[in-house]
């Protein structure tokens, strides 16, 4: 899986960069089942008078047929990551599950014609 990150008024050191690449990397062992999958993860910061920083990020899963965005704020870039992490990983499954159930449908249908 490739993980391609765009940055929106914020600057990543390097470490960070790795960080967010194990992080995220660790999700390809879910997408086993798809040819090709990528992610484009946007990553920006906004600052408020009140809130102070605040992180967003936009995460755009592309898998054959069907794509997986998730939009998450953060108050710190740890938990913003750890947050995309864990919806895109429940989304994957939900897909998954999805797919498998539909082909049990399919061939339980054709079992009956039979």
């Amino acid at each position: 899986m490739q993980i391609k990150i765009n940055l929106d008024n914020l600057t990543l050191l390097e470490r960070e960069k790795q960080l967010i690449e194990k992080k995220l990397g660790s999700l390809s062992r879910y997408c086993q089942g798809y040819s090709l999958a990528d992610l484009e993860l946007t990553l920006g910061q906004n600052i408020s008078q009140e809130k102070g920083k605040i992180f967003y990020g936009r995460a755009r899963l592309i898998l054959p047929g069907k794509d997986i965005i998730v939009n998450r704020q953060g108050e710190t870039m740890l938990s913003l990551i750890n947050q995309i992490r864990k919806e895109l990983k429940e989304d994957i499954i939900r897909s998954k599950k999805k797919k498998e159930s539909r082909l049990r449908r399919i061939t339980k249908f054709f079992t009956k014609e039979q």
